[in-house]
């Protein structure tokens, strides 16, 4: 907001500073201001240091989403300075993918990125770890692991369970 032949306000750089940071394509830490006092008044030069451009996007541990189906939801950001705000954009876009195919548990939980500008996310789809059956006094535990579809080692699904509580009832 700061523009030429306006007053030199402290604050109001710092929110100029803040406003450049949060648009996403900058590194934070090189982010810096220097003010110079000439004859006219003040000169401000903003050093910024532009990300790397994205260069491409691998992910771990996705067995139920197609890698070629999650790519899709990154492929904006491919020859583009790296944005964190994008990033976490589509990472949320990613979850809400796994979400509304009944994957709830899905999470994105750790992003890694390289100077080469390659980006590696890892992708915890929510394994079940057991399964325990309670409450049945007639009948066998394995009647009842034989009419459900989730088992254990699979990844949770939501709709799946349903399902199977339906087939149990």
């Amino acid at each position: 907001k700061t523009k030429r032949g306006d007053r030199f306000d402290r604050g109001q750089i710092l929110d100029d500073l803040q406003a450049i940071n949060e648009m996403g394509y900058f590194d934070d830490k090189s982010l810096q201001v220097v003010p110079e006092k000439t004859s006219s008044g003040v000169l401000l030069k903003i050093r910024v240091v532009e990300n790397a451009p994205v260069t491409q996007f691998s992910f771990q541990g996705n067995n139920v989403i197609d890698s070629k189906e999650i790519s899709k939801i990154f492929a904006n950001q491919l020859g583009k300075p790296q944005n964190l705000n994008q990033l976490s954009q589509s990472i949320e876009k990613l979850e809400e993918l796994y979400h509304d195919k009944g994957f709830l548990l899905a999470r994105v939980t750790d992003v890694k990125d390289y100077p080469d500008g390659s980006v590696a996310l890892k992708i915890n789809e929510g394994e079940v770890a057991k399964i325990e059956i309670a409450g049945n006094r007639k009948t066998k535990d394995y009647i009842v692991r034989s009419a459900i579809k989730l088992q254990e080692g699979s990844v949770y699904n939501e709709a799946q369970l349903t399902q199977d509580l339906r087939e149990l009832y």
